[in-house]
């Protein structure tokens, strides 16, 4: 299919990692009232709150299924899509959300913390980015690839030096899958909500919502983002200018 064939593409089916609460929950309302089915992942232990959020967008009219699981392991990501093809058919959209935070100063974050970190949210987003495009590029019909960003992968921050270093490698990820990838039709962008203590420290003097995040998303997983690649998007109420 030529580049500008992909014009047409419009998204179905979804995965979202990270979504049994905070932002991927908030992800996973959005994009189900945007008309698409998902597949929702989160560790076993959150089971409860992803039947709740079944409930929820089946509600709106979509499908949606629980694949629960480690999604710093490879096979668990490679489930997901291959669920997500069974359940519904394709998977056009995958949201790799799944994040955690360590906030420590450099030299009180031990090997172990910085290492989960690193995992979460780097390693699964390689695995996640990597396992939707090779279905995507398969299915010959373009895709949206979104990844967790943060502020804090633009600007450097005392005390998420770890957090902060998984952000800039997702963010150069990003870049470079967007680079590899846009010749098939497949989208890489993420989503950069601020690390915000109060709500003087941005412009808009608030704290941002989940839902705000999820706004972002569904721009991104849209047809209408389909000349919008490698960016990684603040949404952060006017903390961090770019």
């Amino acid at each position: 299919m030529a580049p500008s064939d992909y014009k047409n593409f419009t998204p179905k089916n979804a995965i979202v990692t990270g979504a049994a609460q905070g932002i991927g929950r908030a992800i996973a309302l959005r994009l189900a009232a945007d008309g698409l089915n998902l597949v929702l992942n989160d560790l076993p232990k959150q089971l409860d709150l992803l039947d709740t959020l079944i409930k929820e967008l089946t509600s709106l009219g979509v499908k949606a299924v629980a694949y629960t699981g480690d999604i710093t392991e490879k096979a668990i990501n490679d489930g997901l899509v291959s669920t997500c093809v069974k359940e519904f058919g394709s998977l056009d959209v995958m949201v790799c959300n799944a994040g955690i935070a360590v906030r420590k100063d450099i030299l009180d974050t031990t090997y172990d913390e910085f290492e989960a970190v690193l995992k979460v949210n780097f390693k699964s987003q390689w695995l996640g980015y990597n396992a939707a495009a090779e279905q995507m590029i398969k299915q010959n019909n373009g895709g949206r690839i979104i990844g967790a960003g943060s502020v804090t992968g633009k600007q450097g921050f005392a005390v998420v030096a770890a957090y902060g270093a998984t952000k800039f490698s997702s963010r150069a990820l990003t870049q470079s899958a967007a680079q590899e990838w846009g010749q098939y039709g497949i989208t890489v962008n993420s989503y950069c909500p601020g690390c915000i203590r109060t709500e003087l420290t941005c412009a808009l003097k608030r704290l941002g919502e989940p839902e705000e995040i999820a706004s972002a998303v569904s721009f991104f997983a849209s047809k209408d983002s389909r000349y919008v690649t490698g960016q990684s998007l603040s949404v952060d109420g006017g903390y961090l200018y770019s």
